[in-house]
Order: structure tokens, then C-alpha cells, then sequence
């Protein structure tokens, strides 16, 4: 079987700016990851690799065919282009703005065999606020969340967690101990919108 797996982050379809630490390690793990045990069960890879960072020896070893990528909109051609040629596909990305949501909605376009959960499911899990609600729907036990307008986030304790709704790897994650810098923390987010709005969590150790 060939399998075409893209990461995004890795791979070339990162859009603009710098690219966090953290979701390049943890973009090439989850590749590496899935690739090793694909190959070992007889897949055929191909994934595409942006040139500007340099092919990880790990990544090499397994196997897979490597296309280079020079710019976003090479990724893009070779996204469709691979898309259409593999017997299946696997999409990893973050769920910053829902990129992975696209990735796949684009990628079920081009071919019928896309190995991801369905759209709603990302939809649902991308977004904390409803997923919380959600699993409070079904009595699934799950911390405590708010959005930054709710009167409850008043009656919560000392330190309390921030984070983006449709965030993934950390990204703009704040720890906030008291009350005196309670409203800095929430004006370094925009609730105007609801990919840069951000939701309340109490700290919980470990």
C-alpha cells in the first residue's frame, strides 16, 4: 500500500512566522511515530519536508520517500498531487486555526481513504470550550472550564490557567498566580474571535 502522510508543521505548509519549538518536536514525533510502525507493517511512505530545517538521520532511517519542500505554495501542489496518487492518507497537523480540520476536509476531496477520525470529530475536539461542554453532557468526568466572561471565573481559586480555545502544543499558555496581574493576562488575548479567544482553567499539579 502507498501512504502519503503530511505533517504540517514539518513538512512546508507552515503559513507565516516563526515556528514554535515545541510543535516542530512534537510534529516530527508524531510523524516518526506513525511512519516507524507503517513501514514495519509493510506501507509504502511518502511524506513531503521543509528543506529550511534539515532532514532529521531519525527520519531517514525509516525509509520513507522525502520530497523536499521550498515554499507554501510547492506544499500546496505537492499536497493535492500526492493526495490523489497514494492508495491512503494521513494528516497530521495542529489545531491552531483549524488547520488540521482543512487538511482533511481538503485531503477527503482528492482521495476516498483518509485515516483520520471525520470532521466533526475534529471539530468538536479542537475546540476546548465544546468539548468541555460536551463531555459534561455525558457526565464524563473533565477539569472545570470557563470562557473569560463567565461570573464563575470570580469565584475560582488562585492559580488559575490560561490557555487559546483552538490551541494545540501550549502555544500562549499562561499560568496567572493572583489577582494583580488576573487583568494583564486576559487582555494578551482577543475574545472578539474564537480562534484567538482564550478559556479558564484552575491549576491542577501534575
Amino acid at each position: 500500500m502507498k501512504l502519503f502522510v503530511s505533517e504540517s508543521v514539518c513538512g512546508g505548509a507552515w503559513r507565516s512566522g516563526e515556528r514554535p519549538l515545541s510543535l516542530l518536536r512534537e510534529g516530527l514525533a508524531m510523524l516518526q511515530g506513525f511512519v516507524t510502525d507503517a513501514v514495519s507493517a509493510g506501507c509504502r511512505i511518502t511524506t513531503t519536508w521543509d528543506q529550511r530545517l534539515g532532514v532529521p538521520e531519525s527520519l531517514e532511517r525509516t525509509g520513507v520517500q522525502i520530497i523536499p519542500i521550498n515554499d507554501l505554495r510547492q506544499e500546496q501542489e505537492l499536497f493535492s498531487e500526492q493526495c490523489r496518487q497514494a492508495d491512503a492518507v494521513c494528516i497530521i497537523a495542529p489545531e491552531l486555526n483549524h488547520e488540521l480540520l482543512q487538511r482533511v476536509r481538503l485531503a477527503r476531496t482528492l482521495n476516498p481513504q483518509v485515516w483520520n477520525c471525520t470532521e466533526a470529530a475534529i471539530e468538536l475536539c479542537g475546540d476546548k470550550w465544546a468539548f468541555f461542554r460536551h463531555c459534561q453532557l455525558h457526565q464524563l468526568p473533565t477539569i472545570p472550564t470557563y470562557l473569560t466572561d463567565d461570573l464563575a471565573c470570580e469565584r475560582m481559586t488562585w492559580p488559575r490557567v490560561l490557555k487559546l480555545r483552538l490551541g494545540a502544543g501550549s502555544q500562549s499558555m499562561q499560568l496567572v498566580a493572583s489577582s494583580a496581574t488576573w487583568k494583564q493576562s486576559l487582555a494578551t488575548f482577543d475574545s472578539t474571535r474564537v480562534e484567538t479567544a482564550a478559556i479558564v482553567q484552575p491549576f491542577i499539579r501534575g
